[in-house]
């Protein structure tokens, strides 16, 4: 707090930094208007963090959110903003648990990380929502000059899950790394996107994603690295892995 960190809930910051939630809440990350699921998220949101990092601030330590789903009847609409401001750097975990189970639960998660020119986040979480939840998650980045934005993603939950993973390396030398890993059982039905898509020049986006499937589970990978036009220069890569232990289980990546 001394360094001018702001890192509270997201409607304590809604009224006492107005300014600041208003310029990036759902503005370059995720838009309100994008689909419908954007949309029902704009409308309900019931919770969430807001994370500020000043200019030429590091955290030295890491900071950890936890939201927990206690009341089966209640649907989840979490957001989280992570703004880093230019030459910043933080390192941001958060965790998803159930402590109860729920016949027919919804959670609809989005997570916007903006790292501003030289600004360095990275990002872990580790989702354990329980059966009976079907769960939309939508992680965005935006990287500008020469920021870096690393993802290390552990998608546990026991129900049906979609996941989109997207990253926008907007500036130039800007970098995005997303590592993600996935375990199905049970009848889940589980599809994840992941993107890394380049604007910048002389851009890096790197894929990787690790799966495993058991039971009557499928799993469904889609890696996209899309250089657009002009970004000269700029380096895709990406690697999806399945392991399929039963013959009723399906990997497709």
């Amino acid at each position: 707090k001394a360094q001018g960190v702001i890192f509270t809930d997201l409607f304590t910051a809604a009224r006492e930094h107005s300014e600041l939630v208003e310029k990036y809440f759902m503005k370059s990350g995720v838009k309100a208007d994008e689909h419908r699921l954007a949309a029902l998220h704009a409308a309900l949101v019931n919770g969430g963090a807001f994370l500020y990092v000043p200019k030429n601030v590091e955290v030295k330590q890491p900071i950890q959110a936890i939201f927990i789903q206690d009341n089966p009847d209640t649907t989840l609409f979490n957001h989280v903003l992570i703004v880093a401001e230019d030459n910043s750097n933080v390192t941001y975990v958060e965790n998803y648990i159930s402590t109860v189970d729920s016949n027919q639960g919804v959670a609809n998660i989005i997570t916007e990380v903006i790292a501003n020119a030289n600004a360095h986040v990275a990002f872990g979480a580790v989702d354990t929502l329980s059966a009976g939840f079907t769960t939309y998650v939508n992680r965005r980045g935006v990287a500008g000059r020469d920021a870096r934005i690393e993802w290390a993603l552990g998608l546990m939950n026991d129900g049906h899950t979609i996941s989109d993973n997207t990253t926008y390396l907007m500036g130039d030398g800007s970098f995005g790394d997303t590592k993600s890993v996935v375990v199905g059982r049970g009848e889940q039905k589980q599809n994840f996107t992941t993107q890394i898509i380049h604007y910048g020049l002389r851009s890096e986006g790197y894929i990787l994603k690790h799966g495993v499937v058991k039971d009557n589970s499928t799993i469904i990978f889609n890696g996209i690295g899309k250089i657009e036009h002009g970004a000269s220069k700029a380096n895709a890569e990406q690697e999806s892995r399945v392991l399929i232990l039963s013959e009723k289980a399906r990997g497709d990546a």
